[in-house]
Parts: structure tokens; sequence; C-alpha cells
């Protein structure tokens, strides 16, 4: 009988270790849900390797926000005018009002995938 011991490394905060139909085990990120087999020795690089590149665990991780300081009227009574918030490049190319602006300003814009803008460099 093996003694299950317990988890320690980072990536488990997450991947979640989901059973299959079939009996097998597979460890499944809980930001993009994709599956990637378990290995039986209970090395987790290829979970590290996954999550260093998952676009959605990288917009989850938090940054050093920005500050927004709106102009207020000379006699507001309104203290919180402070807001935070985080510019995030990749993300924002993810909105359809982007690609709308994008289709406005150039007839000829095509949304491309990241395999083909990285091929092209």
């Amino acid at each position: 009988m093996r003694i299950n011991r317990k988890k320690t490394s980072i990536v488990w905060q997450e991947m979640t270790v989901v059973k299959l139909a079939d009996g097998t085990q597979k460890g499944q990120c809980n930001h993009c849900k994709i599956k990637l087999s378990k290995n039986k020795d209970g090395t987790t690089t290829q979970y590290k390797r996954h999550l260093d590149g998952c676009v959605k665990h990288q917009a989850s991780l938090k940054g050093q926000g920005n500050l927004f300081l709106p102009p207020q009227a000379p006699r507001s009574d309104n203290t919180s005018g402070i807001q935070t918030w985080k510019y995030d490049q990749t993300n924002i190319r993810e909105y359809e009002l982007f690609t709308l602006l994008m289709k406005i300003a150039s007839l000829h814009h095509v949304r491309i995938s990241h395999a083909t803008a990285k091929a092209d460099c």
C-alpha cells in the first residue's frame, strides 16, 4: 500500500488532479482547463512549463497597479477620487471592441494568432 505524500510544489496551487472516466489521472490547469498527463514519479516540471506559458495564468498574476486621479470639481464633496487599475497589454487585445476598433481604423486588419506572430519574428 502506497502512502500519499502532501503536495509541496507551488504548482498545485494553480493545478488540480482530475480523474477521467477511464480511471487515469491528469493535472488540469485551473485557469485554462487544459488537462496534462500526470507522471507516476510525481514530477511537476511539465505543469510549471505550462503555467509559464499560460496566458490566462499570467493575466491572473497580481502586479503593481497604477493610480488614476480624475480631476475633481473645486467644490466637490466626493473624497474617493482614487481608483486603482492594472494595464495589461496582452489582455486588451482579447476584447472584441479592440478588434472592432482596428477594423474601423484599417480595412485590411486581420487578427492573427500568437503562433503566427512569433513565427514572423
